[in-house]
């Protein structure tokens, strides 16, 4: 099985055969029509006078759950399943090194408000599903490639490609009165604050657009919360 193909992707396979690479892993479609992770060792024998391959499949499904386990809890946050702070670094530093100068690029620094009271005053079962909820409220809101990651507590994180600091506003308000609207406890509606930074290419990076992104919040909570700030480059 090939993703995204019909056909079983028997040409594909022979393919790598005939370039020499005997041992590879490939997805076997059984006979239920599961995928089946599986191992192949190959070896091209002479089967009465005709070449043949000997292929032994070794069933990985069991190895592969657990190297998707690993994988979630060294990228994700295990309480939202978003990206955690690791993971929001490893995909920043690429893309803001090979970012082309005027090429644009933002960031949604969120922070839920007061949310230390809501776990003192109604446990901490109920502010974890605050943050699960408002994880979900910001999903729904980012589209596209844009990338979302809880980085500690109830702090937050946007990362919106081809965004400069006018359309990042943009989203970081419609993100705001969405999480006001529908996330709430006891009758009372729970807000972010949230600061903005951006970059156009050249020299920057990722801790200089967090900085920024950082003064930015603080003003917004200065302000009064429920509120957003932005901070542009020049501003550093």
């Amino acid at each position: 099985h090939v993703s995204g193909k019909h056909a079983s992707g028997s040409d594909l396979f022979y393919r790598q055969v005939n370039e020499g690479e005997y041992s590879f892993e490939w997805d076997i479609v059984g006979h239920l029509g599961w995928l089946v992770p599986c191992e192949l060792d190959i070896t091209p024998i002479d089967h009465h006078g005709q070449q043949a391959l000997l292929v032994c499949m070794n069933d990985i499904s069991e190895r592969r759950l657990h190297e998707n386990k690993i994988r979630r809890l060294v990228f994700n946050d295990s309480l939202t399943g978003l990206f955690n702070r690791y993971a929001l670094l490893q995909r920043m530093k690429p893309v803001l090194e090979q970012l082309p100068e005027g090429e644009r690029f933002a960031l949604l620094y969120i922070n839920l408000d007061r949310f230390r009271a809501i776990n003192d005053t109604f446990g901490h079962a109920t502010g974890d599903a605050v943050l699960i909820h408002c994880a979900r409220q910001i999903k729904s809101v980012i589209r596209g490639s844009a990338l979302v990651a809880r980085i500690g507590g109830e702090e937050f994180v946007v990362l919106l490609p081809g965004c400069d600091l006018d359309a990042a506003a943009v989203v970081g308000n419609r993100l705001r009165r969405t999480v006001a609207a529908f996330l709430q406890y006891e009758k009372h509606p729970v807000t972010v604050s949230v600061g903005v930074s951006a970059c156009h290419g050249g020299d920057d990076t990722a801790q200089a657009l967090f900085e920024r992104a950082d003064r930015a919040l603080y003003a917004a909570k200065a302000a009064g919360r429920n509120c957003l700030r932005v901070e542009s480059p020049q501003a550093a």
